[in-house]
Protein backbone atom coordinates (compact mmCIF):
# COMPACT_ATOMS: atom_id res chain seq x y z
CA UNK A 1 0.00 0.00 0.00
CA UNK A 2 1.42 3.40 -0.94
CA UNK A 3 1.56 6.44 1.33
CA UNK A 4 -0.89 8.25 -0.99
CA UNK A 5 -3.60 5.64 -0.53
CA UNK A 6 -6.91 7.27 0.50
CA UNK A 7 -8.95 4.17 1.15
CA UNK A 8 -10.58 3.64 4.53
CA UNK A 9 -8.24 0.74 5.28
CA UNK A 10 -5.44 3.14 6.23
CA UNK A 11 -5.86 4.92 9.59
CA UNK A 12 -3.46 7.73 8.71
CA UNK A 13 -5.47 9.07 5.79
CA UNK A 14 -9.07 8.58 6.89
CA UNK A 15 -11.27 11.59 7.54
CA UNK A 16 -11.80 10.65 11.19
CA UNK A 17 -8.90 8.65 12.66
CA UNK A 18 -9.43 6.99 16.08
CA UNK A 19 -7.34 9.49 18.05
CA UNK A 20 -9.34 12.42 16.62
CA UNK A 21 -12.58 10.63 17.43
CA UNK A 22 -11.52 9.98 21.03
CA UNK A 23 -10.52 13.64 21.46
CA UNK A 24 -13.85 14.85 20.13
CA UNK A 25 -15.74 12.46 22.44
CA UNK A 26 -13.76 13.57 25.48
CA UNK A 27 -14.26 17.22 24.52
CA UNK A 28 -18.00 16.75 24.18
CA UNK A 29 -18.14 14.91 27.51
CA UNK A 30 -16.23 17.65 29.31
CA UNK A 31 -18.49 20.23 27.68
CA UNK A 32 -21.57 18.37 28.89
CA UNK A 33 -20.07 18.08 32.37
CA UNK A 34 -19.38 21.81 32.43
CA UNK A 35 -22.93 22.54 31.27
CA UNK A 36 -24.32 20.44 34.11
CA UNK A 37 -22.05 22.11 36.66
CA UNK A 38 -22.87 25.62 35.47
CA UNK A 39 -26.60 24.97 35.59
CA UNK A 40 -28.16 26.71 38.58
CA UNK A 41 -30.63 24.21 40.01
CA UNK A 42 -32.10 26.73 42.46
CA UNK A 43 -32.78 29.16 39.60
CA UNK A 44 -34.63 26.40 37.77
CA UNK A 45 -36.66 25.65 40.90
CA UNK A 46 -37.64 29.31 41.08
CA UNK A 47 -39.27 29.04 37.66
CA UNK A 48 -41.51 26.09 38.52
CA UNK A 49 -45.17 26.80 39.33
CA UNK A 50 -45.00 24.49 42.37
CA UNK A 51 -42.37 26.74 43.90
CA UNK A 52 -44.68 29.73 43.44
CA UNK A 53 -47.53 27.78 45.04
CA UNK A 54 -45.38 26.80 47.99
CA UNK A 55 -44.13 30.34 48.44
CA UNK A 56 -47.68 31.72 48.31
CA UNK A 57 -48.81 29.10 50.81
CA UNK A 58 -45.97 29.99 53.16
CA UNK A 59 -46.76 33.69 52.84
CA UNK A 60 -50.43 32.95 53.54
CA UNK A 61 -49.60 30.98 56.67
CA UNK A 62 -47.21 33.71 57.73
CA UNK A 63 -49.73 36.53 57.27
CA UNK A 64 -52.68 34.61 58.70
CA UNK A 65 -50.68 33.54 61.72
CA UNK A 66 -49.39 37.03 62.32
CA UNK A 67 -52.78 38.73 62.13
CA UNK A 68 -54.60 36.03 64.08
CA UNK A 69 -52.01 36.09 66.83
CA UNK A 70 -52.01 39.88 66.91
CA UNK A 71 -55.82 39.91 67.05
CA UNK A 72 -56.03 37.39 69.86
CA UNK A 73 -53.32 39.12 71.87
CA UNK A 74 -54.95 42.52 71.36
CA UNK A 75 -58.32 41.07 72.39
CA UNK A 76 -56.66 39.66 75.48
CA UNK A 77 -55.26 43.07 76.37
CA UNK A 78 -58.60 44.83 75.87
CA UNK A 79 -60.58 42.22 77.78
CA UNK A 80 -58.06 42.36 80.58
CA UNK A 81 -58.14 46.16 80.65
CA UNK A 82 -61.93 46.20 80.67
CA UNK A 83 -62.29 43.67 83.43
CA UNK A 84 -59.45 44.99 85.54
CA UNK A 85 -60.95 48.48 85.33
CA UNK A 86 -64.04 47.20 87.13
CA UNK A 87 -62.72 46.22 90.54
CA UNK A 88 -65.40 43.67 91.32
CA UNK A 89 -64.62 41.76 88.10
CA UNK A 90 -60.94 41.51 88.96
CA UNK A 91 -60.84 37.70 89.10
CA UNK A 92 -62.91 37.32 85.93
CA UNK A 93 -60.60 39.72 84.11
CA UNK A 94 -57.58 37.63 85.04
CA UNK A 95 -59.15 34.44 83.67
CA UNK A 96 -60.37 36.13 80.50
CA UNK A 97 -56.90 37.54 79.88
CA UNK A 98 -55.28 34.17 80.53
CA UNK A 99 -57.73 32.50 78.12
CA UNK A 100 -57.11 34.97 75.34
CA UNK A 101 -53.34 34.80 75.78
CA UNK A 102 -53.55 31.01 75.58
CA UNK A 103 -55.68 31.30 72.43
CA UNK A 104 -53.04 33.60 70.98
CA UNK A 105 -50.51 30.76 71.03
CA UNK A 106 -52.49 28.65 68.53
CA UNK A 107 -52.22 31.20 65.71
CA UNK A 108 -48.56 31.56 66.61
CA UNK A 109 -48.31 27.93 65.44
CA UNK A 110 -49.53 29.03 62.00
CA UNK A 111 -46.93 31.78 62.10
CA UNK A 112 -44.22 29.18 62.70
CA UNK A 113 -45.72 26.88 60.05
CA UNK A 114 -45.22 29.66 57.51
CA UNK A 115 -41.51 29.71 58.26
CA UNK A 116 -41.28 25.92 58.03
CA UNK A 117 -43.22 25.84 54.74
CA UNK A 118 -40.90 28.49 53.29
CA UNK A 119 -37.89 26.46 54.42
CA UNK A 120 -39.09 23.15 53.03
CA UNK A 121 -40.15 24.46 49.65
Amino acid sequence: MSSNDTTATSFTNTSNPPHVLSISISNSMSGARAAIKSRNVFAERLKTPHFFDARALAAGFFAAGFFLAAGFLAAGFFFAAGFFAAGFFLAAGFFFAAGFFAAGFFPAGFFAAGFFAAGFF
